[in-house]
């Protein structure tokens, strides 16, 4: 699971004038095994991270599981990227249904600021059984 801030860009075109705003956001993803990383919404995200412990790995075993995700950052890139242009495209579809409500004019864009910025790493293993 990874904790991520994505920042997008919004140019707002009124006339003549242009107005640069930016936005950032906070969001989960998560990835089992070698599958793709996909956003998680708020309760899958606070029942993952509210998870209670069934015990502690061991120091090295921890350390492995923790350095290999970071090793893997790279190689996530894409994925995250191609996350954040959606999460781009979702914003710029909210803000022409607000304009639109409100009957403002004017044309928008948004687009990613990338790369993603990774705020956290968890490597969320299951309880083994006895």
């Amino acid at each position: 699971m990874l904790l991520l801030r994505v920042r997008h860009q919004l140019m707002v075109t009124r006339g003549s004038q242009t107005h640069l705003l930016l936005c950032e956001e906070a969001i989960a993803v998560a990835s089992s095994g070698s599958a793709s990383f996909e956003p998680l919404d708020a309760n899958a995200t606070q029942t993952l991270l509210g998870a209670e412990a069934q015990r502690n790995l061991p120091t090295a075993a921890r350390d492995r599981h923790l350095q290999q995700a970071l090793e893997a950052l790279p190689g996530w890139q894409p994925q995250l990227e191609a996350i954040a242009k959606a999460r781009a495209q979702t914003l710029l579809q909210d803000h022409r249904r607000i304009r639109e409500a409100a009957q403002a004019k004017g044309s928008y864009r948004v687009t990613a600021s990338l790369p993603v910025d990774v705020m956290g790493v968890y490597v969320l293993l299951p309880a083994q059984t006895a």
